[in-house]
């Protein structure tokens, strides 16, 4: 974190948490650079490790990320910190800002903003895949002393206990990291309109049936899918308990 600070606004005061700039997120940049392909092999591996890492100090102390899926793993992109703030606003173009108006044409209730601003966007290179990723929005975070009655993780790597709505535990989010795993290596979304029904075959021969009769070319072999199988495996458990940990899994082989 770089700063903080408080703001007093019509809605009260919001404390402000100021964090480096970051890239383009997984999914944006898979669908940049690589349209009908895959992520290299090297790269996934590499994301998967550190998105593990942070998982895994994440639960050191106890805390839950609560949305964990591949839209919050960004790419660092430190060669931004040197960059004056003339050419950071030449780079993003000036903001794209709107007016706020009622329909009726009559003023603004109170605490209602007087306009918006479209998000920046920032291309994303391919010399971004050798940079280190972060987890981001950490906006549905949690302690282990004040876990939430339920979560709003995308629907496709949302955990069985937040579906059942059983109870919940700061571990949640390996559930959602099994799904992320495979869907970055073979993506595909698990669960996803290019996969009409749940698959009768086991786990193994289905990552196998995805990756290897996809029209993307394979970038892994089939020992590499065998090990992402395995892996998979120990963290899509329908009994939390039986889950493996963030550490065991980056321990194993």
């Amino acid at each position: 974190m770089l700063d903080d600070f408080e703001f007093e606004g019509p809605n009260g005061t919001h404390q402000c948490l100021v964090f480096e700039l970051l890239g383009p997120s997984i999914p944006d940049t898979i669908d940049e650079l690589f349209v009908d392909a895959r992520l290299p092999g090297k790269h996934t591996k590499a994301i998967t490790k550190q998105a593990l890492l942070g998982l895994y100090t994440l639960h050191q102390h106890r805390i839950g990320h609560g949305d964990l899926h591949t839209g919050n793993l960004a790419f660092t992109i430190p060669c931004m910190d040197s960059i004056p703030e003339g050419e950071f606003i030449e780079m993003l173009g000036k903001p794209d800002i709107g007016q706020v108006q009622r329909k009726d044409g009559k003023t603004l209730h109170p605490g209602m903003p007087e306009y918006i601003v479209r998000p920046a966007s920032y291309t994303a290179h391919s010399r971004l895949l050798s940079n280190p990723i972060k987890i981001v929005d950490f906006g549905e975070s949690f302690s282990h002393t004040n876990v939430p009655r339920t979560l709003h993780t995308p629907l496709l790597v949302r955990a069985p206990e937040v579906l059942f709505g059983d109870r919940l535990n700061y571990r949640v989010g390996l559930w959602s990291m099994g799904c992320m795993v495979s869907q970055t290596t073979i993506s595909e979304a698990m669960g996803s309109k290019t996969t009409t029904k749940i698959p009768n075959p086991a786990l193994q021969e289905w990552l196998e049936e995805l990756y290897f009769e996809s029209k993307r070319h394979a970038v892994l072999t089939k020992k590499d899918i065998v090990k992402l199988g395995k892996l998979v495996g120990k963290l899509l458990q329908f009994e939390p308990g039986n889950i493996a940990p963030a550490r065991a899994i980056l321990e194993d082989p």
